[in-house]
């Protein structure tokens, strides 16, 4: 606490991971509360597991500015053996919250879950017209999880999916084509006017919440390409780029 008085100038926003264990939406509140008065006008995001909307209300009568209700599984079936329950219903309810609480929802979505590159960007649509802050995720094999041996998602098909919501997120997106394997085939740009739009974007940066850049989240120390930069990529870097992601029909 007392550092958190004492450095209010080396940080923007402060962020929890909540676990649930017994009794915590009770804590939590009193917790928001007591660090709000301290942080002061600091934001505070909350990442959270519940399909309680009287969670969430506690939260932000206590001062939380954002809320995350993670999705991460955006394959329904993929969602029931990874997450539990229903992904429908657990989607429904980020919708509502979201409505109730315009632009302070977020959720996270795991791109390399058995999802097709056309489920993702139907997710992001909807999530989009309903205000919901979506940070994009690249699925990283942890050792001693069930998943440690699957492997991580195509940087082209991630590059392909970062760019769609780009496009989404920004009120740019047009008509997208897919081809008979789910995958982009057209953005519905002449490959020079997307770039155009592109070249100087945030395009490939870590996105989601405000003000969290967080390089190596998906990736290690020493790996030649990230999904996710914590910072712009060069306008050079970005044609590249698209030079080898786009693909034919």
């Amino acid at each position: 606490m007392t550092a958190l008085k004492n450095k209010q100038k080396k940080y923007q926003r402060i962020c929890w991971q909540v676990v649930n264990t017994p009794g915590i939406f009770v804590r939590l509140p009193e917790m928001v509360r007591e660090i709000k008065k301290i942080a002061g006008k600091k934001k505070i995001a909350l990442s959270i597991r519940t399909n309680n909307l009287a969670d969430v209300d506690a939260l932000f009568s206590a001062g939380a500015d954002e809320i995350g209700l993670s999705i991460d599984a955006i394959d329904p079936e993929e969602f029931k053996k990874i997450k539990g329950g229903d992904g429908a219903v657990f989607k429904n309810f980020v919708l509502r919250v979201a409505d109730k609480y315009p632009g302070k929802i977020a959720t996270h979505l795991i791109i390399g879950l058995g999802e097709t590159e056309k489920q993702a960007v139907e997710l992001a649509r909807e999530l989009q017209e309903h205000k919901v802050i979506i940070a994009l995720f690249a699925f990283t094999p942890v050792k001693g999880s069930g998943l440690e041996f699957n492997r991580p998602p195509d940087i082209h098909s991630y590059r392909r999916i970062q760019i769609a919501l780009h496009l989404i997120r920004n009120n740019l997106a047009r008509e997208f084509s897919f081809n008979k394997n789910g995958q982009i085939a057209d953005f519905g740009y002449n490959k020079n006017a997307l770039l155009a739009i592109l070249k100087n974007s945030n395009v490939f940066e870590t996105s989601g919440c405000s003000d969290c850049n967080r390089p190596y989240y998906n990736e290690r120390a020493g790996d030649e390409e990230l999904y996710n930069y914590p910072q712009k990529c060069d306008g050079r870097v970005i044609e590249k780029m698209m030079e080898e992601l786009l693909i034919k029909s």
